[in-house]
């Protein structure tokens, strides 16, 4: 016999098995047992990270404390928004009408806008506001009478509140 033919032989005793009824009925069940055993590890498996990835219902107390949550950054919003109106010389009663996240800058420059048009349009023009020519305590101190004097005749209100502060 040449190599050939005893490959052949061996290959067809490989492929031929003689086994009882009995013998093949456990075999295949045991073939069927591998694969719904890995079969249901991976569907195991799968179902956790679908419960794991699913999103849970909130208790009772976790909806009471995000709702109570919102309120609380709802009135921070708010106390903020009052304090930058405050802050521009806006009336806080303005913060009724505007949103928390409006910008309060652009909006007083707006309502200084309109009003310094109301002004002009009116005809209104203060006339006995005078500057107070950046003088300061020390420098009241150290003016003479005279220089004094001239001060007050075009500034008195100011005059005499340094007067009453010696």
């Amino acid at each position: 016999m040449n190599m050939e033919e005893i490959e052949k032989k061996e290959t067809e005793q490989e492929e031929s098995v003689t086994m009882t009824k009995a013998d093949y009925d456990k075999s295949i069940q045991s073939a069927e047992d591998k694969l719904r055993t890995k079969y249901s590890k991976q569907i195991k498996e799968l179902e956790d990270k679908i419960t794991e990835l699913t999103p849970k219902e909130k208790s009772e107390n976790e909806l009471a404390l995000e709702k109570r949550l919102a309120e609380v950054e709802s009135k921070e919003k708010r106390l903020n928004l009052i304090d930058t109106l405050v802050s521009k010389n806006l009336d806080k009663g303005i913060a009724d009408y505007l949103k928390d996240d409006a910008d309060v800058e652009s909006f007083e420059k707006l309502i200084s806008s309109m009003v310094n048009k109301r002004i002009e349009k009116s005809g209104y023009k203060p006339t006995n506001h005078q500057n107070s020519d950046g003088i300061s305590k020390e420098t009241w101190k150290k003016m003479s009478y005279s220089e004094k004097t001239e001060f007050y005749n075009k500034n008195p209100e100011l005059a005499k509140k340094f007067m009453a502060n010696k």
